[in-house]
């Protein structure tokens, strides 16, 4: 058991490259300004090569002049965890640990840090732009109502953050509510209102400037695509099609047979029912006409 607690350093390497570092954790030591310059250094040569993704420090003491040799760790873009637990910064700068949106960092650990309510509202005025941070543990921390009403104003307005830990903390039934109406439905009022719109304006500008000018899409009817047919479906409407043509491909021989010269018994046929039409019409107007004239005859005698 007291081997968790001794001072170490564990690092994990990439299994299809050897030479990257995927994982570093520090446990247990202080780390003065020098060490954190040779530690970030060779840590930086090496997230060149593979990239760091995780990066934890627990039960550390970090000196000032330490933290701001270690904040280009903590910017890494492919850095998707970062753990700084029970291992209190100086001046409460938690809100520099907050990576920019061009980052890949998904979860951020505070733990046990002692951070106040004054901390948490410089954390939440760093996170109210942030659209990477998705996990925020406070657990174990002196914020009480007043830091879960930033916390619940930071909700308002930063819908990327979708889990929050606020467990062993000073937090009453006032500032649970106030976290918990944010969760749920809730009117924005005008100033807010603004501000959302200004938060989404400048993420889409980002978009466009990451897009090289090429611009974005317009969500409209003409650029959705439709949701492609599941594989039943299809099977299904090809064997539909398939059996229209086959009955199609029936009727059209047993209603005309061909012969020879291309044409069918039933355009033949026609043509003979109309040369016999005509015909028996010519004998009747015939007929008619002989009759007609004899009677003239007997009646001019």
């Amino acid at each position: 058991h007291f081997d968790y607690f001794r001072p170490r350093i564990d690092v994990t390497y990439d299994e299809t490259n050897k030479t990257a570092v995927k994982e570093l954790a520090l446990n247990g030591f202080r780390l003065p300004a020098d060490d954190a310059t040779a530690l970030s250094r060779a840590v930086l040569s090496l997230s060149s090569v593979g990239g760091l993704q995780s990066l934890s420090m627990w039960n550390m003491g970090v000196e000032e002049a330490a933290l701001e040799v270690l904040l280009p760790l903590f910017q890494l873009p492919q850095l998707k965890s970062l753990a700084i637990d029970w291992t209190p910064l100086p001046n409460h700068a938690y809100g520099k640990l907050v990576p920019d949106d061009g980052t890949s960092l998904r979860v951020l650990s505070l733990r046990g840090n002692g951070i106040s309510n004054e901390a948490v509202r410089l954390l939440a005025g760093s996170l109210r732009p942030n659209r990477s941070v998705q996990v925020l543990n406070l657990y174990d921390n002196n914020i009480s109502d007043a830091g879960a009403t930033h916390l619940a104003e930071l909700l308002k307005v930063n819908r990327t953050l979708v889990a929050l830990d606020l467990a062993r903390n000073r937090v009453g039934d006032a500032g649970v509510s106030l976290v918990a109406e944010v969760l749920s439905r809730y009117a924005l009022s005008h100033d807010e209102i603004v501000a959302r719109r200004k938060l989404n304006l400048e993420q889409k500008q980002g978009m466009l400037e990451e897009d090289g000018g090429r611009g974005l899409q317009s969500p409209s009817s003409t650029n959705i695509a439709r949701p492609p047919s599941s594989g039943k479906g299809m099977k299904k409407d090809k064997e539909t099609a398939a059996a229209k043509k086959k009955g199609a491909g029936k009727g059209k021989g047993k209603d005309e047979k061909p012969t020879k010269g291309g044409k069918s018994e039933d355009a033949k046929g026609s043509k003979k029912n109309a040369a016999a039409a005509d015909t028996k019409g010519g004998k009747r107007d015939k007929k008619g006409a002989g009759g007609k004239g004899k009677k003239g005859d007997a009646d001019d005698d």
